[in-house]
């Protein structure tokens, strides 16, 4: 699975922003080790008022990757497709190749009525049909997220 790379900040004065952002494009630039401005990534964005939260996507990380599959599916209970409870367990493998740890946010969407029934790291509800991890991923090296989940339809 490919990894999008994303940068947020608020667009506020404590940020020396805090004043309308016109629609247009934003590109990105980070200090190499000898001081030289190298170019990260670029996105497009809408008019934004101040004190709004900006996020842009920069691309997608060639040296952190994501393997995710599922190891169980099963229906446990319901007579009528409108009933239907389902359980599935899935696997998701971070690696980083990185000299540096970095964090991974996970975003999984989830359809119906949901419970997270075991994991082995905490989840965030944050909204009605997604769950929301942040795995921090050791320099040159992988975490594993697993979780079950148990649906109603």
């Amino acid at each position: 699975m490919k990894v999008g790379v994303f940068i947020e900040f608020s667009n506020k004065e404590s940020a020396h922003l805090g004043m309308p952002l016109p629609k247009g494009v934003i590109r990105v630039y980070k200090k190499d080790g000898a001081g030289n401005a190298q170019f990260v990534g670029e996105d497009r964005i809408d008019h934004t008022p101040k004190n709004e939260k900006v996020r842009l996507k920069l691309g997608e990380a060639f040296d952190v990757t994501a393997d995710k599959k599922q190891t169980d599916f099963k229906k446990v209970g319901g007579s009528t497709r409108f009933n239907y409870i389902y359980e599935s367990a899935f696997e998701l493998v971070l690696k980083n190749a990185k000299k540096e740890a970095v964090t991974v946010t996970v975003l999984e969407p989830i359809p119906g009525d949901w419970e997270i029934l075991t994991e082995n790291r905490p989840h965030e509800k944050v909204a009605s049909n997604t769950a929301v991890w942040h795995i921090s991923v050791p320099a040159e090296g992988s975490t594993t997220l697993s979780y079950r989940v148990q649906v109603r339809h």
